[in-house]
């Protein structure tokens, strides 16, 4: 029956694609006919549980159908023909919601004068369209969403679910949020979804009083915190409850855990952050009765030590196991296609609005002017610092407002090779010149190496800075790779350069230790880029960023470029050799 009534479809969506706006009629008969064959294979994929085959049902109205009936209510002359052809429209865009998120979420607010997904849906479009593949993949299994104020994330919560349980009555989902007063709203709004006209007309049953509970409540009971669907087998389809309430014995097989944290009260709070992840581990992610439960992270990233970002952190925790989807912007996948990353910033790379409909760019630069950096790079950005703890903000260190362009005799560079994928390869360059007040050189910050690559991808780059400095010192921190130092130099040597003098460094102090130990020099003998001299989006303003942002009370995410600069501090600065001042470069005959 499969095969043939996929047939049947195929050779209706063929004719149609023919149609046109002089052949409306023939569109809509043709249209009337399609729906039909569709729906009933839809729900003839319902019964064999074919959900993929569903999806790609309402993957193909999307897609085809919807565009070319749009075209044909254009284009026709005829009042009553435009109307059937709407009319038809309207129930493929109703069927077609039942597995597409976004479309769900449209249909249900074409019943609302407010409207905020005209303003937002295409900055959230990664949310939508992995939200489908969340509930009907079978290894997609992990969800974390992160975005501004503004955007919609916990009604994006409110509509995963109502879809999911119309989809399936027998879902039980658990959904867990800080405080009460939250608990009670999103049960109240999902619910209020769930008893809409809309969602009738996508999930036609609960129009139909032989169904509904005593022939005419969608629910059989419910309450502030849970409630219980008229066709449901179980005792219950959602449960609600706050982070410090009762889930064991709670069956769940989808997890909505929303907002944990209070705000920015809450952010520095380092054991509550422990608490609530040991309470995930031992609690929350063992609700389903098998090892394929769904959940589904929504909220705001406020440190490196809250849930949010301890399942980042696991998810990247191989060499390389995160992905950037070249399709959807702010999103990383696992390889294994089990977990997605979902972070959407306020302004992009480029400081631009990444929600121009909603915020323009100039507001949320004002905004971000009066706003401390820490609460910014969380609330807003989704990569939050350090609260507190950061001995090299801008405020404490030297700066220069003017790129530095005569090049001094003394020309110092330091490496900290990566050890693994997920660190930087990290090499910032100095020029020295001396004090007008002391016999002690300062140092100028005028160039940075700052790759997040491996290290076979970069030894031209570190090559060519080197070449282009005319560096005279090198040393390179090397507890791994005793060759690297071989290889510079015979690369160098093969481009003519045999002015720099590389030193490698066996370290096995302590990096954090190392770093306070050096931390005076780090201030005063070197002089770094303002603010914004440098494009956030240069290798120089990724390193400055991370040196501003490091913390030596909280936990970093990178440590990379302050621990090269410390390098460079101990070999050249500290120890105030003295190294040759004019390099030699020969010339290749080619």
């Amino acid at each position: 029956m499969a095969e043939n009534m996929s047939k049947v479809i195929n050779d209706y969506k063929i004719a149609l694609r023919n149609t046109g706006a002089s052949t409306s009629i023939q569109m809509l008969k043709i249209a009337n006919n399609l729906y039909d064959a569709m729906l009933q294979h839809y729900e003839y994929c319902e019964e064999m549980s074919l959900t993929t085959h569903q999806y790609r049902i309402c993957q193909l109205i999307d897609e085809e159908v919807l565009p070319k009936l749009d075209k044909g209510i254009i284009g026709t002359t005829s009042l009553k023909v435009a109307n059937n052809l709407f009319g038809i429209r309207k129930k493929f865009f109703a069927l077609s919601s039942r597995r597409i998120l976004k479309n769900f979420a449209l249909y249900i607010e074409s019943y609302k004068k407010k409207k905020i997904w005209d303003k937002t849906m295409e900055t959230v479009e990664p949310v939508f369209y992995y939200a489908d593949q969340f509930i009907v993949s079978d290894t997609l299994n992990l969800m974390r969403v992160s975005c501004m104020p503004g955007l919609g994330k916990s009604y994006m919560g409110n509509l995963l679910l109502a879809n999911a349980f119309g989809n399936n009555p027998n879902l039980s989902a658990l959904r867990i949020t800080f405080s009460d007063d939250l608990v009670k709203i999103t049960t109240a709004q999902t619910k209020a979804i769930m008893n809409s006209q809309a969602y009738k007309e996508i999930f036609p049953r609960y129009a139909n009083p032989n169904i509904l509970h005593k022939g005419k409540y969608v629910f059989k009971k419910d309450d502030n915190h849970s409630f219980c669907l008229c066709d449901c087998e179980d005792e219950f389809n959602l449960f609600a409850v706050t982070r410090d309430g009762q889930a064991t014995g709670k069956r769940a097989k989808l997890v909505v855990i929303d907002d944990l944290l209070k705000g920015e009260v809450e952010s520095t709070n380092v054991t509550l952050h422990k608490q609530l992840v040991d309470r995930y581990d031992s609690d929350w992610s063992s609700r389903a009765d098998d090892d394929n439960q769904k959940t589904l992270l929504l909220g705001t990233m406020w440190a490196n030590t809250d849930l949010l970002n301890v399942m980042y952190d696991r998810a990247s925790g191989g060499t390389e196991a995160l992905i950037t989807d070249p399709k959807h912007r702010f999103t990383e996948l696992t390889k294994d296609g089990k977990s997605v990353f979902i972070g959407i910033p306020a302004l992009d790379k480029y400081d631009n609005s990444t929600c121009p409909k909603r915020f323009s760019s100039e507001s949320l630069k004002n905004k971000r002017k009066y706003m401390s950096k820490f609460l910014w790079q969380a609330v807003y950005m989704q990569d939050p610092i350090a609260p507190d703890g950061l001995e090299f903000n801008y405020s404490v260190l030297q700066t220069y407002n003017e790129k530095v362009k005569k090049r001094s005799d003394i020309r110092y560079g330091a490496l900290d090779p990566a050890r693994r994928g997920k660190n930087y390869v990290s090499m910032p360059i100095v020029y020295g010149y001396p004090r007008e007040d002391s016999l002690d050189n300062v140092y100028y910050l005028v160039d940075f190496l700052y790759q997040k690559k491996g290290m076979d991808d970069l030894y031209d780059p570190i090559v060519d800075m080197i070449i282009k400095h005319q560096l005279n010192q090198l040393v390179i921190e090397n507890n791994t790779d005793t060759s690297l130092k071989t290889v510079l130099e015979e690369r160098l040597h093969k481009k003519g350069y045999y002015g720099c003098n590389i030193v490698e460094k066996y370290s096995t102090q302590n990096k954090e230790q190392r770093i306070k130990d050096y931390q005076s020099t780090v201030r005063n003998s070197i002089v770094y880029p303002a603010q914004n001299l440098f494009s956030p989006i240069t290798q120089m303003g990724e390193a400055m960023e991370s040196i501003t942002s490091y913390s030596f009370n909280y936990p970093n995410k990178f440590d990379d470029a302050i621990d090269s600069i410390v390098l460079l501090c101990m070999e050249f600065i500290n120890n105030r050799l003295e190294f040759p001042t004019v390099g030699s470069f020969k010339r290749v005959n080619f």
